[in-house]
């Protein structure tokens, strides 16, 4: 039998917070009873502000060099699943770029 979760934001707290068990069983991460491991909640709050932004420009993909400069730990995100790595179309200036599972998982994070 199915339950919903009520509301989306449940829905996505609840499809990070097994996506994030999934990639701690899968790397030996003991998972807290209570929340995130430090380091993903990190990284999620980071991410977050740079959905924020993207958003305010209608963007969904955000530049790898702008995630570089923030220091944020994209390569975990990308492990878990929450963003995944393109590169542009343009033949002169390819740019490496993030790009959410979709655009509701990048208004939740905002």
């Amino acid at each position: 039998e199915m339950v919903s979760p009520g509301t989306m934001t449940k829905l996505y707290s609840n499809l990070l917070t097994c996506m994030v068990r999934k990639h701690c069983k899968r790397e030996g991460v003991v998972m807290p009873t209570d929340g995130l491991p430090a380091e993903v909640a990190d990284a999620l709050l980071q991410l977050g502000k740079l959905a924020l932004e993207a958003l305010m420009r209608n963007e969904t993909l955000i530049d790898l060099k702008q995630v570089e400069r923030e220091k944020l730990n994209w390569e975990l995100l990308f492990k878990l699943g929450v963003v995944s790595l393109e590169v542009s179309s343009s033949k002169l200036h390819p740019r490496k770029q993030l790009n959410f599972s979709h655009k509701t998982m990048q208004e939740f994070l905002a």
